[in-house]
C-alpha cells in the first residue's frame, strides 16, 4: 500500500473514530455507559489502524484471552511507542490510563480524550490520591483499564523499573492484574535493532511529526504479544509487591529475546 492511500485510509479512520467518539458523548448522559461506548469504539478504531499500518500481531498464550470475559482487569505491559496502544485496543476493549502531559500533547491528547482515557499526573503528590479514588472506581465498575508503569515510552532495549503508585488501584479494587509483555520483532523484514528501532519507538523528545508521517512508509511491522497468567490480589498485599511481581514476570519475558544489535 502507497504511503498517500495509507495517510487517505489513517485520516477517514481517525474522522471515523472522533465523529463516533462525539456522538456518543453527545447522546449518552449516563457516564457509564458512555465509556463503555468510547472503549468499543476505541478497539474498532485500534483494529483499524494495526489493519492499515499492516502490523502483524503474534500473541503467545492465546489461550488466556478467555480469562478476559469472566472479570475484568489491570492490564500492566511495557511500552515503546504509541502505536502500543492501538496494539493493545485491537487484542481487547479496554481504557487507558495515562498522563495529564499526554492528555495536553497536540492531537495525541485529543485521540486519548475521545477515547474516554483516564489521566494522572505522578508529579503531583497532591492529585494523586484522588486519581487512584477515580481509577479504582472505574475498575469496581467493571472497567478494563490498561497501565504503562514504566510512566513514559522507551527505546526497545530493556523494560524499566515499574512506578509502584498505580498498582494501588488493583489493590484497593481487589482487581487482578494482567501482564503482558510487547515485543517488536521485525520492520519491513528487517530483525528489530538499534539501527531501526525509531522507525516505531517514540520516546524521549521525539516529536510526534515527523515520526508517525514516516511510520507510513513502513511496509510492515511484526509484534509479538505475551499474555501472562493473571496476578490475583492476596490479602496483604501491598502495591510495592505487586509492583514488583507484575515487573518481574514481564521483564523474564522480555529477557528471552536476544538483546538489540
Amino acid at each position: 500500500m502507497t504511503f498517500y492511500r495509507k495517510l487517505i485510509l489513517i485520516i477517514f479512520e481517525l474522522l471515523r473514530f472522533a465523529l463516533r467518539a462525539l456522538i456518543i458523548i453527545l447522546l449518552n448522559h449516563d457516564s457509564h455507559q458512555r465509556r463503555i461506548l468510547l472503549m468499543h469504539n476505541t478497539a474498532r478504531t485500534g483494529r483499524g489502524l494495526v489493519r492499515i499500518l499492516n502490523y502483524k500481531i503474534h500473541i503467545i498464550n492465546p489461550e488466556i484471552k478467555t480469562t478476559f470475559s469472566k472479570h475484568n482487569h489491570l492490564f500492566v505491559a511495557n511500552h515503546v511507542s504509541y502505536m502500543d496502544i492501538p496494539v493493545l485496543s485491537s487484542i481487547h476493549p479496554m481504557l487507558f490510563i495515562t498522563s495529564t502531559d499526554m492528555g495536553k500533547t497536540p492531537f495525541l491528547g485529543q485521540i486519548t480524550q475521545l477515547g474516554g482515557s483516564l489521566y494522572t499526573d505522578r508529579t503531583r503528590i497532591a492529585t494523586l490520591r484522588n486519581e487512584v479514588n477515580v481509577i479504582a472506581d472505574a475498575l469496581k465498575e467493571g472497567f478494563d483499564l490498561s497501565l504503562f508503569p514504566e510512566s513514559t515510552s522507551y527505546n526497545g532495549e530493556i523494560v524499566h523499573p515499574f512506578k509502584k503508585s498505580l498498582f494501588e488501584v488493583a489493590i484497593r479494587s481487589k482487581i487482578p492484574v494482567q501482564p503482558i509483555c510487547i515485543k517488536y520483532i521485525s520492520i519491513d523484514g528487517e530483525p528489530f535493532s538499534v539501527a531501526n528501532r525509531d522507525k516505531i519507538c517514540w520516546y524521549g523528545d521525539m516529536a510526534f511529526v515527523p515520526h508517525f508521517p514516516n511510520m507510513l512508509k513502513l511496509k510492515e511491522i511484526k509484534v509479538e504479544v505475551t499474555l501472562l497468567d493473571e496476578i490475583p490480589i492476596e490479602e496483604g498485599m501491598d502495591r510495592q509487591a505487586l509492583s514488583d511481581l507484575t515487573f518481574k514476570k514481564i521483564n523474564e519475558i522480555f529477557q528471552t529475546y536476544p538483546p538489540l544489535a
